[in-house]
């Protein structure tokens, strides 16, 4: 009787590390690529739609004309090659390019442009997300943070006729490192926003 309860035992166990085991393998992290033809998707905003929480978006060279809300947590958007490669226009200028509505998003290597009524990139009530190595011309705002908190910008170019080429509004405890702001009727501008760490970015013309 023993030996039989210590074999059942022994069963179930087997059985759940089996259970734990699919489980697991279902919740991996998926990488997305998106492209004109033989990608996952043709469009950021169908890979976006598609991705879980932990997954990353790879975005091949081209241009992209696309209006992108960004409401997944915890994913990385980053173009294959960069932002001389990579180009999000937003199809409707009345919307932002990148709309991030969503926390610990990272956004990396696109040229966004043409939101002239908005931003390239907003982050809206957001905190620990990163932008880096973006180039962000011709938005009303290239980069814009509105009540958002702890996150990260890096290396981004905001140039070429932006109203604000960096904008923070009611944002603190972000960090901005070695950004460039160009050519902008604003070069980096921070209206009510306090204990920001500003360091090693460069604001001319």
């Amino acid at each position: 009787m023993e030996s039989e309860r210590r074999l059942w035992n022994c069963l179930l166990f087997a059985v759940l590390l089996l259970l734990l085991a699919f489980v697991s393998g279902g919740c991996a992290a998926d990488t997305y690529t998106v492209c004109s033809s033989g990608c996952d998707h043709t469009s950021i905003q169908a890979a976006i739609d598609a991705a879980k929480a932990g997954d990353s978006i790879i975005v091949r060279d081209g241009t992209y004309t696309e209006n992108v809300e960004v409401n997944v947590s915890n994913i990385t958007l980053r173009s294959e090659h960069g932002a001389a490669f990579t180009t999000v226009v937003a199809a409707l200028n009345t919307r932002d390019v990148f709309l991030v509505t969503a926390n610990s998003v990272t956004i990396t290597g696109f040229t966004v442009r043409n939101a002239t009524l908005m931003s390239g990139i907003y982050l809206e009530f957001v905190h620990h997300c990163t932008v880096s190595g973006n180039n962000a011309s011709g938005n009303y705002h290239g980069i814009d943070l509105y009540s958002s908190s702890n996150n990260n910008l890096a290396g981004n170019i905001a140039n070429a006729n932006n109203y604000h080429g960096i904008f923070l509004y009611d944002s603190s405890g972000n960090t901005l490192t070695d950004n460039i702001a160009s050519n902008n009727d604003y070069g980096i501008f921070l209206y009510d926003s306090s204990t920001n760490n500003l360091t090693g970015n460069i604001a001319l013309n």
